[in-house]
């Protein structure tokens, strides 16, 4: 009778009501992070899974082309490098041969691939972790409930595959520093080194990414030069023989978005500085989270903090040459989440590990973790209400109902000149004439940044038998027109004499789409506004 209150006594004494606190530095409480962050993941992506952006429908046509045997075209018979994720189109292409519509395989190897990340987290966390850390693993909640890691599952670009690619290569690179038996390390090198070929495939600034992390291998294995080749020959070899096949297909060394874009100039840099703000800024945390990526690689000098860290400075620095203008917001710094959230971790938990797994310790990590990811929660939730759904009926109703229209009411031969080509070429199965330039090797390389270009005698010469052009309003000025191309072309004498307007799509307030077909007459403007389902 004297035991009991003696246990209980010796239960109820603070240091005893977190003994098994030391536990969640196994792997068995990384399983669990990981399977809850997985299931959050799938929910959360289905609870979104129709919202679709235009830029996407672009690789869909690609790869809807290819697999028709057309080649990797957007418009019959022109070879024109208008998108540059070769490696998803033809994922697509493949799937599309297949009979299977690209615009659900997207979304499903899209959640697959940011599934895959998870898991690929998993194991760097677990080359992360040391004894004396309270607990470690959270940053696969931490990513699984980011609001622009959930939507990159599913509207459709190229993202959660670069995003796995970049997380499994640098696994496989610190794999081999976790091993000391050459056989293995070659083994782990020669599989990361095949790894950064397809993630420069699926992208090709996944090269920057490579070289960053090729010149630690060069300074690390320095007096191992077998090595520094094995990570070297099989990216050298299979990024070669694509790079020579893809220059002698398109007939231009770099990707024509290059030419559009043009990017390293200083009023892209600030633009990029300003971009990668909003990225930071947008994240639960801010700017606290690069300060706390700073303090892993400055206070905890490792050879993964130092790797983590050149992949993140690597998205950074193409974000800030291209100037943040991608299709996609945020679309080359998203691929640094994960990392950025696993230094993170890392050094808070290396910080508190110093006094050992304490019960304040692990009091502190999991509830800074926890608010974190329920500020995360409640982010996408408002991200959902006031963005996601919004773009689905602006898209359903403009982008889409044109293309639909346009098949519907247009001669199969017609074509359609439009800078927003994605949706509508995808939708209309009409000769597209980009007028921002993407899939068009002269627009691309006219003066001037990317959406702002000007030659409307180069496009009218052509005579598209219709001409989109945005605005603000379905009865515009050239106040109301927002893009430099869709300006000149409006300007323009001939195109005042040859076209005229006929329907007006409008996306949200003060951004239409309006149609204008060659031979019609001025008149009122049809506004095309049908109503959308809300699901």
């Amino acid at each position: 009778m004297n035991e009991l209150p003696a246990s209980l006594e010796i239960a109820s004494k603070p240091r005893n009501l977190f003994r098994l606190a030391p536990l969640l530095t196994r792997e068995k409480t990384r399983q669990v992070l990981l399977v809850a962050s997985g299931v959050w993941l799938f929910i959360a992506s289905i609870s979104i899974w129709d919202c679709t952006w235009d830029d996407s429908y672009i690789g869909f046509r690609y790869a809807q082309n290819l697999a028709h045997g057309l080649g990797v075209v957007f418009n019959a018979g022109q070879k024109v490098e208008g998108c540059t994720d070769f490696l998803w189109v033809l994922l697509l292409a493949g799937a599309t041969r297949l009979s299977a519509d690209p615009i659900l395989v997207s979304k499903v190897l899209g959640l697959f691939f940011n599934l895959s990340t998870l898991l690929a987290i998993y194991f760097l966390c677990g080359r992360m972790v040391h004894e004396n850390a309270p607990v470690f693993g959270l940053a696969l909640l931490l990513t699984a409930s980011n609001t622009h890691f959930i939507m990159t599952s599913v509207v459709g670009l190229e993202t959660p595959l670069f995003t796995a690619l970049l997380c499994w290569s640098l696994a496989a690179y610190l794999g081999a520093y976790r091993t000391t038996e050459q056989k293995s390390r070659a083994r782990w090198l020669a599989g990361a080194s095949l790894l950064f070929a397809l993630l420069a495939i699926a992208r090709p600034d996944g090269v920057l990414t490579y070289f960053l992390v090729w010149s630690h291998a060069v300074w690390r294995f320095r007096k191992q030069p077998r090595n520094v080749a094995v990570f070297t020959l099989p990216l050298l070899l299979v990024y070669t023989l694509y790079f020579l096949w893809r220059w002698q297909y398109f007939g231009l060394f770099f990707p024509n978005t290059f030419y559009v874009k043009r990017g390293g100039t200083v009023a892209l840099l600030a633009e990029g500085v300003a971009h990668t703000g909003k990225f930071f800024g947008y994240q639960t945390g801010g700017w606290f989270l690069s300060g706390w990526v700073g303090l892993a690689v400055v206070l905890f000098p490792t050879v993964e903090t130092t790797v983590l860290a050149l992949a993140i400075a690597s998205r950074v620095a193409f974000e800030l040459w291209s100037g943040g203008i991608t299709p996609g917001e945020f679309r080359f710094l998203i691929p640094a989440l994960p990392l950025i959230w696993i230094l993170s971790e890392h050094v808070f938990a290396r910080g508190l590990g110093a006094f050992g797994p304490k019960p304040r310790a692990y009091l502190l990590v999991v509830g800074t973790c926890g608010l974190l990811t329920i500020g995360q929660f409640i982010a996408f939730r408002q991200f959902c209400a006031h963005n996601v759904r919004p773009v689905e009926i602006g898209m359903e109703r403009a982008h889409i109902g044109l293309g639909k229209w346009l098949r519907t009411n247009s001669p199969p031969n017609a074509t359609v000149a439009v800078g927003d080509i994605g949706a509508i070429g995808f939708w209309s199965q009409r000769k597209v004439l980009d007028l921002d330039g993407l899939t068009d090797t002269y627009i691309s390389h006219l003066p001037g940044a990317y959406s702002e270009k000007r030659d409307s005698p180069y496009v009218l010469r052509q005579a598209p038998d219709f001409i989109v052009l945005r605005t603000s309003s379905c009865s515009p000025g050239i106040a109301e027109i927002s893009f430099g191309m869709d300006q000149a072309v409006y300007s323009d004498p001939q195109f005042q004499g040859n076209y005229g307007p006929v329907s007006c799509w409008e996306f949200w307030p003060h951004y239409d789409l309006l149609l204008y077909q060659r031979g019609a007459q001025w008149g009122r403007t049809e506004r095309k506004t049908p109503e959308v389902q809300r699901k």
